[in-house]
């Protein structure tokens, strides 16, 4: 079965190759509709007993996502009349307890992409900046240090995105962004699909390493802002050795964080933005060679992985 690869295909492809991993996707769930109708799953604690099966979570949890990437892609996967059986299963995985407590409703999932995308739909080319949806957590970032950033990016005035968890009322729009309609705040987002649309001219990250190849991949200059161990050493990639970031971090001294100015961020992100600047062009040239090495290692068989090392670490 390759239903993930499939799934992932649907997602990130367009045109003649998107439909054919669509009827991929279609082929996987024939087969499990015709698993469930047979009976095959019985015996392996298919909602059968107080626990979750491993069966269970190795096809719900990857099915789960089915509706939301319905949404974003503007695809459909699960039509409800061809897999009656797959549909009502995974209507009922969603009820359990044990996932409801770890995975966010569909529902919600689905709000937010369709948010994102209208709000996409609206901009110009390479005019906004997302940020990591890692990045804006009390976990990471004293409260100062997020007024500040918070503060600076609007400062700027660069049309940007808060991926926000949890109590997002600092990362709110002000009465002036709203009235330019330049912010959107979100609980979640398909970063990777995100960052490939040509709206977007900037990453702020926290450089965590799934994220920096996220923005390599999609060709987006970073603004870095590295918080705890390797991401430190992720930032010395991205601006010192790629030379496709700007760094605002400051660290600690003293044993005390030194806190960044909504100043420098908003400076910061202007330099990051400047898409006319010989700053600016000299980046997204550097970061266009790293996406065509990225994109180059994913279409090649074996040796792909030393290739991409090799472009990365030589550009």
């Amino acid at each position: 079965m390759q239903l993930g690869p499939a799934v992932a295909t649907v997602f990130r492809s367009t045109g003649e190759e998107q439909k054919a991993a669509v009827e991929q996707v279609h082929s996987n769930l024939d087969l499990i509709e015709h698993e469930l109708r047979e009976g095959h799953f019985k015996g392996r604690a298919f909602f059968g007993g107080e626990m979750i099966g491993a069966l269970d979570i190795v096809v719900g949890c990857g099915s789960y996502w089915l509706p939301v990437l319905e949404e974003v892609a503007e695809v459909r996967l699960v039509d409800a009349e061809r897999f009656p059986l797959f549909h009502a299963w995974l209507r009922k995985f969603e009820d359990l307890e044990e996932v409801k407590g770890i995975i966010p409703a569909p529902e919600k999932l689905m709000a937010y992409a369709g948010g994102v995308r209208k709000f996409l739909l609206g901009q110009g080319k390479g005019s906004w900046m997302p940020f990591d949806q890692h990045f804006p957590s009390r976990s990471t970032q004293s409260d100062p240090q997020l007024d500040e950033l918070v503060a600076g990016v609007r400062m700027s005035g660069t049309r940007y995105m808060w991926v926000a968890r949890g109590d997002t009322a600092r990362f709110e729009e002000d009465e002036g962004s709203r009235a330019r309609g330049i912010g959107l705040v979100v609980g979640w987002c398909e970063q990777l699909r995100v960052l490939c649309h040509r709206a977007v001219g900037g990453f702020m990250t926290h450089c965590g390493w799934n994220s920096v190849m996220e923005g390599v991949y999609a060709g987006v200059p970073m603004l870095t802002f590295p918080v705890v161990w390797e991401q430190q050493l992720d930032r010395r990639l991205v601006v010192e050795v790629w030379g496709v970031g700007v760094d605002l971090f400051k660290g600690r001294s003293g044993g005390r964080e030194v806190v960044v100015g909504r100043e420098e961020v908003a400076e910061a992100v202007g330099r990051l933005m400047d898409l006319e600047g010989e700053e600016g062009r000299e980046t997204r040239r550097r970061v266009r060679g790293l996406r065509e090495g990225c994109r180059r290692a994913l279409e090649v068989g074996d040796g792909g992985l030393d290739e991409v090392v090799r472009d990365l670490w030589l550009s």
